[in-house]
Protein backbone atom coordinates (compact mmCIF):
# COMPACT_ATOMS: atom_id res chain seq x y z
CA UNK A 1 0.00 0.00 0.00
CA UNK A 2 1.32 3.44 -0.89
CA UNK A 3 1.41 6.09 1.75
CA UNK A 4 -0.38 9.37 0.94
CA UNK A 5 3.02 11.03 0.77
CA UNK A 6 3.71 9.26 -2.53
CA UNK A 7 0.15 9.28 -3.88
CA UNK A 8 -0.80 11.26 -6.92
CA UNK A 9 -4.37 12.40 -6.95
CA UNK A 10 -6.61 15.39 -6.59
CA UNK A 11 -4.71 18.05 -4.72
CA UNK A 12 -1.80 15.70 -4.04
CA UNK A 13 1.38 14.72 -5.72
CA UNK A 14 5.08 15.11 -5.50
CA UNK A 15 7.30 17.42 -7.44
CA UNK A 16 10.04 16.00 -9.70
CA UNK A 17 12.63 17.35 -7.26
CA UNK A 18 10.97 15.57 -4.34
CA UNK A 19 10.70 12.37 -6.40
CA UNK A 20 14.43 12.60 -7.16
CA UNK A 21 15.32 13.05 -3.50
CA UNK A 22 13.05 10.21 -2.38
CA UNK A 23 14.23 7.80 -5.11
CA UNK A 24 17.83 8.35 -4.09
CA UNK A 25 16.96 7.45 -0.47
CA UNK A 26 15.55 4.00 -1.28
CA UNK A 27 17.81 1.05 -0.52
CA UNK A 28 18.46 -1.44 -3.29
CA UNK A 29 18.95 -4.75 -1.45
CA UNK A 30 18.23 -6.93 -4.50
CA UNK A 31 20.45 -4.95 -6.84
CA UNK A 32 17.55 -4.17 -9.17
CA UNK A 33 19.00 -0.83 -10.23
CA UNK A 34 22.34 -2.46 -11.00
CA UNK A 35 20.71 -5.11 -13.19
CA UNK A 36 18.89 -2.37 -15.13
CA UNK A 37 22.23 -1.00 -16.30
CA UNK A 38 21.76 2.26 -14.42
CA UNK A 39 23.77 1.39 -11.32
CA UNK A 40 22.75 2.42 -7.82
CA UNK A 41 19.42 4.09 -6.97
CA UNK A 42 21.12 7.49 -7.02
CA UNK A 43 22.05 6.97 -10.68
CA UNK A 44 18.52 5.80 -11.42
CA UNK A 45 17.12 8.90 -9.73
CA UNK A 46 19.46 11.11 -11.76
CA UNK A 47 18.38 9.40 -14.98
CA UNK A 48 14.73 9.98 -14.07
CA UNK A 49 15.45 13.61 -13.21
CA UNK A 50 17.22 14.24 -16.53
CA UNK A 51 14.69 12.41 -18.72
CA UNK A 52 12.60 14.55 -21.03
CA UNK A 53 8.95 14.59 -20.02
CA UNK A 54 5.97 16.34 -21.55
CA UNK A 55 4.68 19.33 -19.64
CA UNK A 56 1.20 17.81 -19.43
CA UNK A 57 0.09 14.19 -19.83
CA UNK A 58 -3.35 13.46 -21.33
CA UNK A 59 -6.01 11.96 -19.10
CA UNK A 60 -6.26 8.18 -19.37
CA UNK A 61 -9.69 6.60 -19.57
CA UNK A 62 -8.63 2.98 -20.05
CA UNK A 63 -5.77 0.53 -20.46
CA UNK A 64 -5.80 -2.82 -22.26
CA UNK A 65 -3.07 -5.41 -22.61
CA UNK A 66 -3.04 -7.16 -25.96
CA UNK A 67 -2.67 -10.91 -26.37
CA UNK A 68 0.85 -10.31 -27.73
CA UNK A 69 1.96 -8.21 -24.76
CA UNK A 70 1.29 -4.80 -26.28
CA UNK A 71 -0.27 -2.16 -24.04
CA UNK A 72 -3.03 0.09 -25.36
CA UNK A 73 -3.69 3.28 -23.43
CA UNK A 74 -6.91 5.12 -24.21
CA UNK A 75 -6.57 8.87 -23.83
CA UNK A 76 -9.61 10.84 -22.72
CA UNK A 77 -10.73 13.54 -25.15
CA UNK A 78 -14.38 14.00 -24.20
CA UNK A 79 -16.85 13.45 -27.03
CA UNK A 80 -14.38 14.03 -29.87
CA UNK A 81 -13.43 10.37 -30.38
CA UNK A 82 -10.94 7.98 -28.86
CA UNK A 83 -7.16 7.99 -29.18
CA UNK A 84 -5.17 4.86 -28.38
CA UNK A 85 -1.44 4.95 -27.72
CA UNK A 86 0.15 1.55 -28.39
CA UNK A 87 3.30 0.40 -26.58
CA UNK A 88 5.21 -2.79 -27.40
CA UNK A 89 6.19 -5.33 -24.70
CA UNK A 90 9.63 -3.69 -24.31
CA UNK A 91 8.05 -0.29 -23.57
CA UNK A 92 8.69 1.35 -26.95
CA UNK A 93 5.97 3.51 -28.43
CA UNK A 94 4.44 1.98 -31.56
CA UNK A 95 2.26 4.99 -32.30
CA UNK A 96 -1.23 6.35 -31.89
CA UNK A 97 -4.46 5.52 -33.64
CA UNK A 98 -7.87 7.12 -33.36
CA UNK A 99 -11.38 5.71 -33.42
CA UNK A 100 -14.77 7.41 -33.60
CA UNK A 101 -16.78 7.82 -30.42
CA UNK A 102 -19.13 4.95 -31.40
CA UNK A 103 -16.25 2.41 -31.28
CA UNK A 104 -14.47 1.04 -28.22
CA UNK A 105 -11.45 -1.24 -28.09
CA UNK A 106 -12.31 -4.84 -27.25
CA UNK A 107 -9.02 -6.64 -27.99
CA UNK A 108 -5.72 -5.77 -29.62
CA UNK A 109 -2.45 -7.00 -31.02
CA UNK A 110 0.39 -5.04 -32.56
CA UNK A 111 -1.05 -5.28 -36.10
CA UNK A 112 -4.78 -5.89 -35.45
CA UNK A 113 -7.46 -4.44 -33.23
CA UNK A 114 -11.01 -5.54 -32.55
CA UNK A 115 -13.54 -2.87 -31.65
CA UNK A 116 -17.16 -2.94 -30.60
CA UNK A 117 -19.02 -0.58 -32.90
CA UNK A 118 -22.47 0.78 -32.12
CA UNK A 119 -24.59 1.80 -35.12
CA UNK A 120 -27.30 4.48 -35.31
CA UNK A 121 -29.89 2.04 -33.95
CA UNK A 122 -27.76 1.05 -30.95
CA UNK A 123 -26.87 -2.38 -32.36
CA UNK A 124 -23.34 -3.46 -31.45
CA UNK A 125 -21.02 -5.38 -33.77
CA UNK A 126 -17.44 -6.60 -33.48
CA UNK A 127 -15.21 -5.17 -36.21
CA UNK A 128 -11.58 -6.09 -36.88
CA UNK A 129 -9.09 -3.56 -38.27
CA UNK A 130 -5.53 -3.91 -39.49
CA UNK A 131 -3.14 -1.38 -37.96
CA UNK A 132 -0.02 -0.20 -39.76
CA UNK A 133 2.53 1.95 -37.99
Amino acid sequence: MLSPEYAIGRGRGISPGAAYRRASEFPDPGGIAGRSGLGRPTELAEALRDAERPRVYPLVSGIRVGSDGTTWIEEYHGDSGRTYHAIDPEGNSLGRTTAPQNQRLAAAQQRRIWVIEKDAFGVESVVRYRVSW
